[in-house]
């Protein structure tokens, strides 16, 4: 399944990493976070990941910072598809300001 989160719940759990995958989509990082992975959306992006993170019980957030781009969903609805369990998605928000590798 896929589930969205929001800015706050994407903030933390970037801060926190625990145990997720993160995964920018966007076509070009702008700044890339620490830890985080580039693998831009496309028609090969479930292969690219699967590569990468094979267990299907792995978490992930797939996201982008521009609110306006579907990559996030797609790329989302795409790894749910393909069984992933733990998908979630962040479409990024007009309050997105990336100050020194963070979100302010």
């Amino acid at each position: 399944m896929k589930y969205e989160i929001s800015r706050e719940v994407f903030k933390q759990r970037l801060n926190e990493k625990l145990n997720f995958a993160f995964i920018d989509v966007q076509s070009k990082v702008v700044v890339p976070f620490e830890g985080t992975n580039h693998m831009p959306y496309g028609q090969d992006f479930v292969g690219q990941f699967s590569g990468k993170f094979p267990a299907k019980s792995q978490n992930v957030i797939v996201y982008a910072l521009n609110p306006a781009d579907e990559a996030p969903v797609k790329a989302a609805e795409d790894l749910a598809n393909a069984g992933y369990q733990f998908v979630y998605f962040y479409r990024g928000s007009d309050k997105d300001l990336v100050l020194d590798k963070g979100l302010n």
